[in-house]
């Protein structure tokens, strides 16, 4: 399982203690330096998620949590073939965060601290469109919301193997196909 986006391997290591074999991934040295000392004995990588260090097919899993917002238009399809040429068949991408339609660039951070971090939200579809343009079926897609302030929305595509598609209805205890 591959954590894109790692941050201090928080999930990361959630992710493991569940009995995944997981590798963090982030273009952060930073987080990276904290996610290793969080999480001795886990596997941190450092690299951009346009380009992912791993074997074609290599991968049984992709969570990507909350990091697709912080990627530029022009290279959010990248992410999505890299992660569709790292899943092997059958694998999975599970990828929530925030929606909508608006981008700004932050420059202020908690406390007044300078920053300057993309955050872009797009649609649901746009973000099924671009796994399904990578090559990816899109299983179940789940909003969270209206009623739940700031409420996540999830995707998650499968490896180009799997060709069923389910909508999960979270007000409802079916899935729909």
């Amino acid at each position: 399982m591959i954590d894109l986006g790692c941050g201090p391997g928080l999930l990361t290591r959630h992710l493991a203690a569940l009995g995944l074999t997981t590798v963090g991934v982030d273009v952060s040295p930073e987080m990276l330096r904290i996610a290793a000392s969080l999480n001795p004995g886990l596997e941190f990588i450092e690299a951009s998620v346009t380009e992912l260090p791993v074997e074609a097919g290599s991968a049984g899993g992709v969570f990507c949590w909350y990091v697709a917002h912080h990627i530029p238009d022009d290279a959010l399809g990248q992410v999505f073939t890299q992660i569709a040429r790292a899943l092997r068949p059958g694998g999975r991408l599970m990828l929530g965060g925030h929606v909508g339609a608006s981008t700004q660039l932050k420059t202020e951070g908690y406390g007044g601290l300078p920053m300057h971090v993309l955050f872009a939200r797009r649609s649901i579809d746009s973000y099924a469109g671009l796994a399904a343009a990578a090559g990816l079926t899109v299983d179940a897609t789940i909003a969270l919301g209206p009623d739940r302030p700031a409420a996540p929305r999830y995707c998650w595509p499968t490896s180009p193997s799997r060709r069923e598609a389910q909508t999960l209805d979270p007000t409802s205890d079916g899935v729909t196909g």
